[in-house]
């Protein structure tokens, strides 16, 4: 009915039962993620993007990183700044039925 488990129907019932309304909020609310990059390794990692790899492709960038720099980041970490920068720019796109 909810779209979730009976168990877990159940265990959030004994919760509310046993906290009221709060007892329904994730526990994990306001605390840091256990996955998140330290800063320095963020800024780094940033870096090496934009001074050495700029161009790569997310994957080879981190196996890159991974092998010259011991850094180890998964492909979305590093599409991010990609993507950011790719905003940015303006894209033109040529929209005629011609194949070249």
């Amino acid at each position: 009915m909810f779209g979730i488990s009976d168990r877990h129907f159940r265990r959030l019932l004994k919760r509310y039962r046993e906290e009221g309304v709060n007892g329904l909020l994730s526990k994990k609310r306001g605390k840091q993620n256990n996955r998140k990059i330290r800063e320095k390794t963020r800024e780094e990692t940033i870096s090496h993007l934009k001074n050495r790899y700029q161009g790569f492709r997310p994957s080879f960038a981190t196996e890159k990183l991974k092998e010259d720099h011991r850094v180890q980041v998964s492909v979305e970490t590093v599409k991010r700044p990609q993507r950011r920068s790719i905003e940015r720019e303006l894209i033109q796109i040529d929209g005629s039925p011609v194949v070249y």
